[in-house]
């Protein structure tokens, strides 16, 4: 009986310090979420419902995603492979970012990385975001 006790103590005491019980220490916990790894532009096509490529790549505040503010772009679409959107027009664009990883939304934003960029992406919830952290965006220019 003292065993059960001692580990439903010890139970407890993890769930308040990750904040996941009542009474934790204010630490806050994210998703955690497994990412499908892209090894071509093929694979990035099969998950995509949109593939454009952009320019005139501006920060446009962040959109709640997966639990967390993500870096949001407004882009101007220079030509459209996949999907229901037209040239010339203004698509704004949710950066995945990694919850779980260091640079969440920062500098190693893929979004920051060119000019020109052709996008690989999928909507949810109203408004369009890349693959992945790692995946749906590739520099052209």
């Amino acid at each position: 009986m003292r065993r059960i006790a001692v580990t439903l103590a010890l139970v407890t005491l993890a769930a308040a310090l990750t904040g996941c019980g009542p009474g934790g220490l204010g630490v806050t916990s994210a998703m955690c979420v497994s990412w499908a790894a892209y090894e071509s532009e093929d694979d990035l096509a099969r998950d995509a419902q949109a593939i454009v490529t952009v320019t005139d790549i501006e920060r446009d505040g962040s959109q709640q995603y997966l639990g967390a503010d993500a870096a949001a772009y407004r882009t101007t679409i220079r030509s459209v492979d996949r999907g229901d959107l037209a040239v010339g027009d203004t698509l704004r664009v949710v950066s995945t970012a990694d919850g779980c990883g260091p640079a969440y939304g920062g500098a190693a934003d893929p979004m920051l990385g060119g000019d020109v960029l052709r996008l690989y992406l999928r909507e949810d919830d109203g408004f369009w975001h890349t693959l992945s952290p790692f995946a749906g965006v590739v520099v052209t220019d």
